[in-house]
C-alpha cells in the first residue's frame, strides 16, 4: 500500500529521470565542468534506467563516468544536412567543407599526441596529414599561410573545447591567428575516445560512395529473426520521432508504415513517458511537441530581423498552392522590407540583402521540416507549414445579425467563412498536421459544435433561459476551438450540446400561439416573439447540429385519438 510520502518520492524520482533524459537528448555529451554539471549528476543517478531505455528503444549506447556522460546518438536520417556543426563563437556560422576535414584531421592528430599539446604543434600535424594525395585530389588544401586557414583551425579548436576534448591552459586563439602567440591545451582522453558515435570503426569501411560509407558506419548487425527485425524497425521509428521535427508517413517504407500503424500508441507513449513530449498525430504524419518549448536547437518564431523574415515567409508559403521560385521569394522579401523595414536592422534594408535573408529563412524552414527544395531549386511547402497560415480577417459589428444562407430561412449557410475577431487574426491550417495557434480559437463551418439553425424570431429575440435539462451554454466570447485535421475534437473548455441530447422546443397549439400562457418552456414561438425582460448577458442558446428547431409556421402536432385498452391492459386493471 502506497503512502503519501512514497508517492511524493516516486513523483520526484520520475521528474529527475525525465530531466536527465531531456538533458542527454539536448546535449549528448555532458561534462562535469560544463554548464550541464547538475544534469550530469542526475544522469549518473539514473544511469542504469537510462541505459536500458535507450538501448531497447533507440539502439543508442550510453557511457557514463565521473567526468562525463556520452549518449552515442546517431541521427534518424543520415543524409540530413540541415543541422551542421557551428562555431562556438557568437556568430555560430555553420562549418564549411574544409572545416569538417580539419576537424577530422585534428582528432586524428590528438589521438596520436600527448596529454598536452600546443596549437602550433597541432597545426603542424594537421598540415602533414592534409598533404594526403586523396585530399589534394578532392580539392582540400591546408598550408597555414593564409589568415582564413588559421581562422578555420581556430574555429575547429574552439568546437573541441566546447565538446570537452580540449581544455585551455594558457594563451589565446586570437593571438595565434594574428601570429603573435600560441596556446597550450590539456587533452581529455576519455572524452576524445567516446566522441565518435558509430557501430563500426571507420578503418573497417570499404564502401567508396559517401552515403554508403555513412550507412556502413551505423549499420546494424544481421537481422535473422522476426523479433530482431521488428525491434530494428521500432528503434528506427523512435530515433526519427526523437530527432526529426515531423515524421511524414510518405517518407517511410511500407514495412515501417505498417508497423507504425499498429504500434503508434505504444511508441509515442514510451517517448512521452521518457521526455514529456506530446504526440500530435495528423493525416500526413506525427510531430512530438514539447510543451516546455525547450528541447530544440532551432526555434520558430524567433526574435530579431531574421526571425521576423522567416515567420513572414512561412505565412506567405503556407498559402501557396504550388512550389514557389527563388526569385519570387526574394521579390516578396523586398516587399516585406518596404512594409516592415522600420523594425529590421539597417543591413537588412540595404539593396541586395534580400538574397541572404531569403537563404537563412529557407534554411531554418527546411531544418524544421516545413518546406522542401525541389530538384529545380523551387520551394514547396510541406503539410506542417499550415500552422503558420493566417486566415482573412472579417470585421463584424457588435450585435449585428449573423449572415444567412440563401434558400434556408434561419439557417446559416454551410459555406459561411469562419468568424474571426478583428483584433486577433486566426492562424488556420489548410492542411494537417498544422495546428491552430492556441491563442486564436476559430469556429469552423462544418465542425461539430456549430449552433443549429435558429428561427428568425430566435435570432431577433434570443430567449433568456433554456428549459431545465438542457446542457450548459457557452459564452459568446468563447467560441469552440478545434484542431485542424481532427474533426469532432473540441477544446475541453468548450462544452457542446450533442444532437442526441438537445431539447427541442415544445410544439404549441394554435390557441396557445394566439394566447400564450404565463409560463412556457424555453424555445416556444410565443417566447421567441416576446422574450422575457431579464436575459443572461453574453449567453446564446445552442442546439445540436442534428436537432432542427421547429418554426412558428410549422403545423402543430395533433394528439392521437384515444385507443380502447387492450385485453392485457384490461386484465391488468382488473387485477
Amino acid at each position: 500500500m502506497s503512502t503519501p510520502l512514497s508517492e511524493v518520492l516516486d513523483g520526484r524520482r520520475a521528474a529527475e529521470f525525465q530531466k536527465a533524459a531531456r538533458a542527454l537528448l539536448k546535449e549528448p555529451l555532458l561534462l562535469a565542468h560544463g554548464p550541464y554539471a547538475d544534469e550530469l549528476r542526475l544522469v549518473r543517478r539514473h544511469a542504469a534506467e537510462l541505459r536500458e531505455w535507450f538501448d531497447r528503444n533507440t539502439g543508442w549506447a550510453l557511457r557514463v563516468d565521473a567526468e562525463s556522460a556520452r549518449l552515442g546518438r546517431t541521427p534518424g536520417t543520415l543524409t540530413d544536412p540541415t543541422h551542421p556543426a557551428r562555431e562556438a563563437a557568437r556568430a555560430r556560422a555553420p562549418f564549411t567543407r574544409r572545416r569538417y576535414v580539419l576537424l577530422c584531421l585534428a582528432l586524428a592528430a590528438l589521438e596520436r599526441g600527448e596529454a598536452q599539446i600546443a596549437l602550433g604543434r597541432l597545426a603542424e600535424q594537421v598540415v602533414l596529414d592534409a598533404a594526403d594525395p586523396q585530399l589534394a585530389a578532392a580539392g582540400i588544401e591546408f598550408t597555414l599561410e593564409r589568415r582564413d586557414e588559421r581562422l578555420d583551425l581556430a574555429a575547429v579548436v574552439r568546437l573541441l573545447m566546447r565538446y570537452g576534448v580540449l581544455r585551455r591552459v594558457a594563451g589565446d586563439e586570437d593571438a595565434y591567428v594574428s601570429g603573435a602567440g600560441d596556446v597550450l591545451y590539456d587533452v581529455q582522453r576519455r572524452v576524445l575516445a567516446g566522441l565518435l558515435a558509430a557501430r563500426r570503426g571507420p578503418s573497417l569501411i570499404t564502401a567508396e560512395d559517401f552515403e554508403d560509407r555513412l550507412a556502413e558506419l551505423t549499420a546494424e548487425s544481421a537481422l535473422d529473426s522476426d523479433d530482431l527485425r521488428f525491434r530494428a524497425i521500432r528503434q528506427r521509428l523512435t530515433r526519427r520521432l526523437l530527432d526529426d521535427p515531423v515524421l511524414y508517413y510518405d517518407e517511410l517504407t511500407d514495412e515501417e508504415l505498417a508497423y507504425l500503424t499498429r504500434q503508434r500508441a505504444f511508441i509515442t507513449a514510451r517517448i512521452t513517458e521518457l521526455t514529456g513530449l506530446v504526440a500530435e498525430v495528423r493525416a500526413e504524419g506525427i510531430a512530438m511537441v514539447d510543451p516546455q518549448d525547450d528541447l530544440t536547437d532551432v526555434r520558430m518564431p524567433e526574435q530579431g530581423t531574421h526571425g521576423h523574415v522567416t515567420l513572414l515567409l512561412a505565412e506567405h508559403l503556407a498559402s501557396a498552392a504550388s512550389p514557389v521560385t527563388r526569385p519570387d521569394l526574394e521579390r516578396r522579401v523586398r516587399e516585406l522590407a518596404a512594409e516592415h523595414g522600420g523594425f529590421w536592422s539597417k543591413s537588412a534594408k540595404q539593396p541586395g540583402a534580400e538574397a541572404e535573408l531569403t537563404e537563412q529563412a529557407l534554411a531554418k524552414l527546411t531544418a524544421l521540416g516545413l518546406i522542401t527544395r525541389t530538384p529545380d531549386g523551387d520551394v514547396a511547402p510541406l503539410p506542417a507549414l499550415a500552422r503558420y497560415a493566417v486566415g482573412e480577417t472579417v470585421v463584424r459589428q457588435a450585435g449585428a445579425p449573423e449572415r444567412q444562407g440563401a434558400g434556408a430561412p434561419g439557417r446559416q449557410a454551410a459555406a459561411t467563412p469562419a468568424r474571426q475577431e478583428a483584433s486577433a487574426p486566426v492562424r488556420q491550417g489548410t492542411g494537417v498536421p498544422g495546428r491552430q495557434a492556441a491563442d486564436a480559437p476559430v469556429e469552423q463551418a462544418n465542425a461539430p459544435g456549430r449552433q443549429a439553425a435558429a428561427t428568425p424570431s430566435e435570432q431577433a429575440h434570443p430567449p433568456a433561459q433554456q428549459a431545465a435539462g438542457t446542457h450548459p451554454r457557452t459564452e459568446a466570447s468563447a467560441p469552440v476551438r478545434q484542431r485542424t485535421g481532427a474533426p469532432g475534437r473540441q477544446a475541453a473548455d468548450a462544452p457542446v450540446d450533442q444532437a442526441n441530447t438537445s431539447v427541442r422546443p415544445a410544439a404549441t397549439t394554435p390557441t396557445e400561439q394566439a394566447h400564450p400562457p404565463a409560463q412556457q418552456t424555453a424555445g416556444t414561438p410565443a417566447e421567441q416573439a416576446h422574450p422575457p425582460a431579464q436575459q443572461r448577458a453574453g449567453a446564446s442558446s445552442r442546439h445540436g447540429t442534428g436537432a432542427p428547431v421547429q418554426h412558428a409556421s410549422t403545423p402543430p402536432k395533433q394528439p392521437s385519438p384515444p385507443q380502447p385498452p387492450s385485453p392485457a391492459e384490461r386484465k391488468a386493471q382488473q387485477s
